[in-house]
Formats: structure tokens, sequence, C-alpha cells
């Protein structure tokens, strides 16, 4: 679930990174705020939130795992 959640956080992740290096380049012919966006902010905090979500679910993977069969016995 952890692999699977970080994956694909990682490609929105590269998306907006590769965007955000586009269009702060000289040859751009849109500035920052013309595509970021409210919505598009948004969409890369729920990026970021996902991707720290799933480096817990990675990470603390026993741990949860103890709980939960801690908490179904």
């Amino acid at each position: 679930m952890g692999l699977y959640v970080t994956s694909y956080a990682l490609v929105d992740a590269i998306y907006y990174f590769s965007l955000w290096q586009i269009i702060n380049s000289p040859d751009a012919y849109v500035g920052y705020h013309d595509f970021f966006t409210p919505d598009v902010k948004a969409n890369v905090w729920a990026t970021v939130v996902e991707f720290i979500v799933g480096l817990i679910l990675i990470f603390k993977s026993k741990t949860i795992a103890k709980k939960y069969f801690k908490l179904s016995s």
C-alpha cells in the first residue's frame, strides 16, 4: 500500500517539478503566477501530503501492523 501511494505521489511530484523548471526557464512565455493557480497549488500540497503518508506507510509498516493486530485480538 505504501509503495503504491508513494509511487503515485512521486509521478505527480516529478510532473510539477518539471513544469516549475520549464516555467522558470528564460524561454518560457508564461510566468509563475499564470500557471500556478489556486487549484494547481492545492494539487501540489495534496501531492506533498500523499508523499509523506506513503513514506510513513513504508517505514512504519511493522508498527502499524502490530497495532492493527493488537486491536483486532
